[in-house]
C-alpha cells in the first residue's frame, strides 16, 4: 500500500512539472535587433532607426513580450521627437 501512494504522489508530482514547463512560453531574444537600432543613433539615423524599432515592436506584440514592446515604446517615443514637432501631443494623442 506504501508503494501505491509513493508512486501515486511521484506520478502527480512529475505531472504537475510537466503542466508548469508547457505552459510557460518561451522568451524571445530580441538583441540583434536592438543592434540594429543601436548602429543607427550612433550613427545618427533616427529615421532608419525607427523603422528597426516598429519592426521589433510588431514582433513583440505578436509574440506577447511586453517588456520589449514597452522598451519599443519608449524608443518610438524619443525617436520620434527627434523626427517631427510637437511629438508629445502626437504622442498621446
Amino acid at each position: 500500500m506504501y508503494y501505491v501512494k509513493t508512486l501515486f504522489l511521484t506520478s502527480l508530482i512529475c505531472l504537475l512539472f510537466a503542466m508548469d514547463a508547457s505552459s510557460q512560453q518561451p522568451t524571445r531574444n530580441y538583441d540583434a535587433e536592438w543592434k540594429k537600432v543601436a548602429a543607427f543613433v550612433a550613427k545618427r539615423l533616427p529615421q532608419s532607426a525607427l523603422v528597426e524599432v516598429k519592426k521589433i515592436y510588431t514582433m513583440a506584440k505578436k509574440d506577447n513580450q511586453d517588456v520589449q514592446v514597452i522598451k519599443a515604446l519608449v524608443f518610438i517615443d524619443d525617436l520620434q521627437s527627434e523626427t517631427r514637432e510637437d511629438n508629445d501631443v502626437l504622442t498621446i494623442k
